[in-house]
Order: structure tokens, then sequence, then C-alpha cells
């Protein structure tokens, strides 16, 4: 076989299996599906507790927050679809370590805290995951997961790039240049965040 051939070959076979994994995890954000919508991966109580999780990354203000656009589901489907056996251990585990903190800390259930509680749960976990992290880069802790996963969900939902992001259906006109005012948040396309 020729290299460009090769080329050619790897090229599809890859861009297909990162569409069926891109479009199986977007798909699943879809407030439609809500009503009937089982967990594929974690159970109903490690689902409440992601719930409780991601609304403290991305908490309901003036704007939408991670409930809203249902990142739990967005979580349930990437780490069932997308992640390694490896990286779905971390999750449990970790979601087991953030229950038991909270119960030694608190003697209650993590969704059943005060916000300020919960915010505090997190900073431990996130100080925590820094100095991990610090001492050996190749270390996988939840918190980081969790807070890119929220964060790639939220902002990729229909109500995370249309209502908290500056929505800009594609097609549309082209402006390269375009100066950014104060008061500006950033642009979304449609399907996703820039």
């Amino acid at each position: 076989m020729k290299r460009r051939e090769a080329i050619k070959s790897y090229v599809v076979i890859a861009g297909a299996l990162s569409t069926a994994s891109i479009s199986t995890i977007l798909s699943s954000c879809k407030a439609e599906g809500s009503v009937g919508w089982k967990p594929e991966f974690f159970s109903l109580e490690e689902i409440n507790l992601l719930k409780s999780l991601t609304e403290c990354i991305i908490p309901k203000t003036d704007t939408p927050g991670a409930n809203d656009a249902l990142v739990h589901q967005f979580i349930d489907s990437a780490v069932n679809d997308v992640f390694k056996k490896e990286e779905q251990d971390i999750f449990r585990t970790g979601l087991k370590l953030i229950q038991e903190k909270s119960q030694s800390k608190h003697q209650k259930s993590f969704v059943d805290l005060s916000r300020n509680e919960q915010n505090g749960i997190l900073e431990y976990f996130h100080k925590d995951a820094e100095a991990k992290i610090k001492t050996d880069s190749t270390t996988k802790e939840i918190f980081p997961l969790l807070k890119q996963l929220t964060v790639a969900g939220f902002f990729t939902s229909e109500i995370g790039s249309t209502q908290v992001l500056r929505h800009n259906p594609i097609p549309g006109e082209f402006f390269g240049c375009v100066p950014f005012g104060d008061d500006e948040v950033m642009m979304a396309q449609a399907g996703g965040a820039y």
C-alpha cells in the first residue's frame, strides 16, 4: 500500500469513529430526551450526585446552570461511550470519595449539603488534585475530569451555546477583525462553542 493510500484510509477510519462518538455524546444533551431518560453508566444515586456537583461548577444565576443544560446526561454518555475502563474507575471511585468526605465532615450526603458546604468539599478535592498533579503530571483525578466534562457539556448544549454565549448561526457572514466590547460575551456557533 502506498503512503498516500494509507493516509487516506486512516483519515476515513478516524473520521468515522470520531464522528460516531461525537454525535452520540452531543445527541444525549437534548432537552426533549430528558423525560424518559435512563442513565447508561451511572446509578440513579450517582446521577443525583453528578447533578449536584455540576450545578456547583456552573450554577444557575441570571443565566441557566448545568442542570438546565442536562450536563449530567452528557457526562453519563461520555463516560459510558468514550472513557476507557481506567477513567471510568477514576470517576466511580472519585464519586465515592466525595460522598465519603461529605459524610465524614458533615454527616450528610453531598446532595443534602448547603451550597457553601458543597463548595467546601469541592475546594478540598480541587486543592488535592492540584497537589497530586504537581508531583506527578500523569495522575488522573476526578475533579479536573469533572470540570472539563461539565464545561464541555454545558457549552456544547443548546442552552449553553445560545443563552449564555452569543449565538451566531452558521452559515452567516464572516467578519474577521471585530472589536470586542467590555460588556460582550464570547460567541458560539450553532451546535457548539468556539
